[in-house]
């Protein structure tokens, strides 16, 4: 929210996102809300990722420390293809999505 307002009153500087620890976060709703930034900035968003780093995160979110580079990396690659807008993530536990364009919800 704090990006959004600022490239609302701004024209020139770039918008980074810091570090968004990848792990955490689902690369679907990421991808959303980095692409929303994007385009109210119009064009000046910045985008950073990372594995995270504390390991009380991890283990409070129920993650395996061992696992968030690989988690990270997978993440990455999710987001990277949605904002190339190919058809299909890659496959993977955490990653998967059924290819749902053209269809209604509830009319199967």
């Amino acid at each position: 929210m704090l990006l959004a307002a600022a490239a609302q009153r701004t024209k020139t500087i770039k918008l980074g996102t810091a570090v968004n620890s990848l792990p955490y976060h689902n690369p679907f709703l990421l991808a959303e809300r980095l692409v929303t930034l994007d385009h109210l900035s119009r064009g000046r968003a910045i985008m950073g990722f990372g594995p995270g780093q504390l390991l009380s995160d991890a283990y409070m979110l129920g993650i395996d420390p061992t696992k968030q580079r690989d988690m990270m990396l997978k993440a990455a690659e999710v987001i990277v293809r949605l904002l190339r807008a190919t058809r299909r993530p890659p496959s993977g536990s955490a990653c998967e999505a059924a290819d749902t364009r053209g269809r209604v919800a509830g009319a199967e």
